[in-house]
């Protein structure tokens, strides 16, 4: 008689994965991210002191359950630039991601992913949200974009900004499944 031996490992259950994401993501953005120095600023108006913006990191996801076994998806991370306040006075700064996808002959606009803060009359910068997208298209080319803009309590618009990440340096993988990073892109297989 012949005896099996069977591995087992934790798995979270799916009324906390969404959980398990945002912890995962937020300790992404506190250890496993770096400033990156390597972005092209490609637009800049009324903000004297320039955001921290994050590399891009590929990684996978498993959206798998005990049921289906590892169900490994692409993802995209990047933690939230922190930006400084442009003006006196409360101020929201609202962050668009721009997702693009390579289809072969240029890059195609894919998704965009926004989110905001609130940088209060009394502090002088703000963290704001992450980038974690599980693009739905699957393997592939990703590459992403992000501008900022920072507007007055009664909803005026006091600076801006466009960073492209498109150098060396900008993309890094943190996966040990397929993944390459270049200059200005992201692959994730």
């Amino acid at each position: 008689m012949s005896q099996s031996t069977r591995t087992l490992r934790p798995r979270v259950r799916t009324a906390t994965r969404a959980a398990a994401v945002v912890l995962a993501a937020a300790g992404l953005g506190v250890a496993g991210t770096a400033s990156s120095q390597a972005y092209t600023w490609s637009g800049r108006t009324n903000v004297p002191v320039m955001p921290t913006v994050y590399g891009v990191q590929g990684s996978h996801y498993d959206t798998g359950s005990a049921v289906t076994g590892p169900m490994w998806r692409q993802w995209l991370f990047q933690s939230g630039p922190v930006a400084q306040r442009t003006a006196s006075g409360t101020q929201t700064v609202k962050v668009t991601y721009h997702v693009y996808r390579w289809n072969g002959s240029a890059w195609a606009a894919y998704a965009n992913v926004s989110g905001s803060a609130t940088i209060g009359s009394s502090v002088v910068s703000a963290k704001l949200p992450n980038l974690s997208y599980l693009p739905n298209a699957g393997s592939g080319y990703y590459s992403v974009g992000l501008s900022m803009v920072w507007t007055s309590a009664i909803g005026g618009v006091q600076g801006s900004v466009e960073v492209g990440m498109t150098q060396s340096g900008d993309y890094s993988c943190a996966t040990t499944r397929p993944c390459t990073a270049g200059a200005g892109w992201v692959y994730l297989g």
